[in-house]
C-alpha cells in the first residue's frame, strides 16, 4: 500500500457512499486512513439526517422561509464563499450541526451580519459559545432543530 492507493480508495469510497447515504438517510464520514505495507484501517461515522432540510448548493440562493432574513443572509454567504450547506425548514437560527471530528453538537444561536468572516454564532452541548466562519459548516451534518 502506498499513499496514492489510499487516496484513490478514499475518492472511490466517497462516490460509492452516496448510494448508501440516500438509501439509509445518513451522512457517512470516513476518518483518517492509516496504512502500512500490507493493509490499511480507518474509522467510519454514520450520522442520521433529519428529513426537513433544504440543500444550499454553491451558486444557488435558497432559503427555507423567504421572510427569515438570517437564512437568506446565510444562503448569500454560502453562495459567495462556495459552501454547500443544509438548512432546516424552520430556519437557520436554532439548527443543530455536527462537525466531523467533534463529539458535541453545535446549535446556531445567531448571525452577526457586521462580521463577514465569523458571522455564525454557535453554542455547544456544554454551553460554550463560539463564533465561526460559514466555511466551517461546509462538511457539517444537519442533525435537527431546537
Amino acid at each position: 500500500m502506498d499513499k496514492n492507493t489510499v487516496k484513490q480508495f478514499r475518492t472511490d469510497f466517497e462516490s460509492m457512499a452516496k448510494l448508501f447515504e440516500q438509501k439509509y438517510n445518513v451522512k457517512l464520514n470516513i476518518g483518517t486512513i492509516r496504512f502500512d505495507n500490507t493493509s490499511f484501517r480507518c474509522t467510519l461515522n454514520a450520522l442520521e439526517k433529519q428529513t426537513p432540510i433544504i440543500n444550499v448548493t454553491p451558486g444557488v440562493l435558497a432559503a427555507a422561509n423567504p421572510k427569515d432574513n438570517d437564512s437568506v443572509f446565510i444562503s448569500m454567504m454560502a453562495k459567495t464563499q462556495n459552501v454547500a450547506l443544509d438548512l432546516h425548514e424552520k430556519g437557520f437560527v436554532g439548527s443543530m450541526y455536527r462537525l466531523p471530528g467533534k463529539r458535541s453538537a453545535y446549535t446556531v444561536t445567531g448571525v452577526n451580519r457586521r462580521a463577514p468572516k465569523f458571522c455564525v454564532e454557535v453554542k455547544t452541548d456544554s454551553g460554550a459559545r463560539y463564533k465561526m466562519p460559514i466555511t466551517a459548516l461546509n462538511s457539517a451534518v444537519l442533525i435537527g432543530h431546537e
